[in-house]
């Protein structure tokens, strides 16, 4: 199990935790429109009501901005880990 069936497993368990940290960042944006306490979606609900509609932007480039690092991150890993699956696309 240990040497067989685990190594051939890790690339779709990993690229699985990929795409599910990719969810879980449209996630994170969705709740942060719609919340209504602190911190980013304080600022987005803020600005809603008070004034510059540029920082709701700015605050869902900035999410948007760093899951597309994530996802940069987890694909140099995955190539880093993963070599020969990249050669088999």
């Amino acid at each position: 199990m240990r040497k067989v069936l685990l190594p051939v497993a890790w690339p779709q368990i990993f690229e699985a935790l990929r795409m599910g940290f990719g969810v879980g960042w449209s996630y994170i944006l969705l709740a942060e429109m719609v919340d209504i306490g602190k911190g980013v979606g304080g600022i987005i609900i803020t600005s809603q009501r008070r004034g510059p509609r540029e920082h709701i932007y700015l605050v869902l480039v900035v999410i948007v901005a760093v899951a597309f690092l994530t996802d940069k991150v987890w694909m140099s890993a995955e190539k880093r880990f993963f070599p020969w699956k990249a050669k088999a696309r």
